[in-house]
């Protein structure tokens, strides 16, 4: 009688994404493991998946933090008020009087940005 269960877990991988391969062990000082594990838990990934990424030449950007997140969905919500306005313009509108505050607030966000950034 065979078991009708169904599986849990993570679907097999296809047989040229198995990963069953290894790269010889890599001698490291201490100070060099330390960044290396720094910047692995910055990215938010794996030791492994780090030096995976980095040896075959692969993008590796820094997590996302909850400012962040934060500060891009300000800059979302200015950068909708600025369509609106520029839809106006296309049509025909008048120059609304809260433009000259919403590129303020455009300019501040980006500076804001520029800060994190450095």
């Amino acid at each position: 009688m065979t078991d009708t269960k169904p599986r849990t877990g993570r679907p097999r991988l296809a047989e040229g994404e198995q990963r069953d391969e290894r790269l010889p062990p890599v001698r490291v000082t201490a100070a060099e493991l330390a960044f290396v594990q720094e910047q692995a838990a910055r990215a938010g990934l794996s030791l492994s998946e780090y030096c995976r990424r980095i040896v075959l030449r692969r993008k590796v950007a820094p997590a996302r933090t909850d400012a962040d997140e934060a500060l891009l969905l300000e800059l979302n919500r200015v950068g909708v008020n600025l369509n609106q306005i520029a839809h106006r313009l296309n049509a025909g509108g008048t120059v609304p009087p809260h433009l000259s505050a919403v590129l303020d607030e455009v300019r501040a966000a980006v500076a804001r940005l520029a800060a994190d950034g450095a």
